[in-house]
This record gives structure tokens, C-alpha cells and sequence, in this order.
């Protein structure tokens, strides 16, 4: 019987991406203080495309400037809340929805004020707020607004 060269290469590989996660986990617990959970049980490979992308977000936040909210979303044309009729600040309040949207930037809660109020909100405020410039794959900003006090 021939001793399976492909298994015994494929154990081998196994280990060394095992050892390699680890020393991600080191060196990321090292440098941001993070803390690593699970069961183990996650193939080596998955664990090691999840510790990359996990660098690799880590890395970008590093190394990210501050801009404001309206600047992210390339400083759009919007009125005066207070020179518009009710169904004008709707079809308004609907476009600056949308480009936050386009842009990756949420709102939660703020659909319980009125229409008007909430396009003050985030023409006046959420527009000023400095926001770290980072876009990533499949990442968006969420934004909600604590009990009439600012956004968080």
C-alpha cells in the first residue's frame, strides 16, 4: 500500500492555515484589543477569508480622515426647509433619503417625527457630523435619532 501523499499534504496545509488564523487573532488582539469567540468548529479556510476581511476593515477605520456627513455624500443641491410647500419638502425630503441611501448611510428612527422636522434634522445636523471616511464592501453607516436630542 502507497502512503497518501495528498492527504498527508492537504493535513499539513490544514495545519499551517490553522497556526496562520492564530497568529491573526495574536496580532489583532495585540493591536485593536479585540477578543475572539466561537466554537472552532469554522473551517480553517472560512476563518482565514473572515480574518482578512476583518484586517483589512481595521486597517481602512486606521487610516481613515474625518469628513462631514455632506461631504460623503458629494455635497448635493438641497433647499431651504422653510421656502417649500408641505408636498415639495416630501418629493425633497425623498431625494436627500435617496442619496444618503446611494451612499450607504442609514436613518433609523426618525420616520416618527414629521416630515418637515425631519428634513431639518438632517439638513442642519446630520450633515455637519464628521464621519470617518471609510467604504467598504458591503458596509453602510446607521444613524438614529436619540429621543429629539442628536444623532447618534
Amino acid at each position: 500500500m502507497t502512503p497518501d501523499f495528498n492527504h498527508d499534504e492537504r493535513l499539513e496545509r490544514y495545519d499551517d492555515l490553522r497556526m496562520e488564523n492564530e497568529i491573526m487573532k495574536i496580532k489583532m488582539q495585540a493591536e485593536t484589543g479585540g477578543i475572539f469567540g466561537g466554537s472552532g468548529d469554522l473551517p480553517p479556510e472560512i476563518e482565514n477569508i473572515f480574518l482578512q476581511h476583518v484586517q483589512s476593515f481595521e486597517e481602512a477605520w486606521r487610516s481613515a480622515r474625518q469628513v462631514t456627513v455632506f461631504d460623503t455624500i458629494g455635497k448635493p443641491d438641497f433647499r431651504n426647509e422653510m421656502e417649500m410647500s408641505d408636498h415639495e419638502l416630501e418629493d425633497e425630503l425623498q431625494m436627500v433619503l435617496d442619496v444618503l441611501k446611494k451612499n450607504h448611510i442609514e436613518i433609523n428612527h426618525v420616520k416618527d417625527y414629521d416630515s418637515r422636522i425631519m428634513y431639518r434634522l438632517i439638513t442642519e445636523e446630520l450633515f455637519q457630523m464628521e464621519i470617518s471616511d471609510v467604504d467598504l464592501p458591503g458596509m453602510s453607516m446607521h444613524f438614529s435619532y436619540a429621543s429629539g436630542n442628536k444623532f447618534e
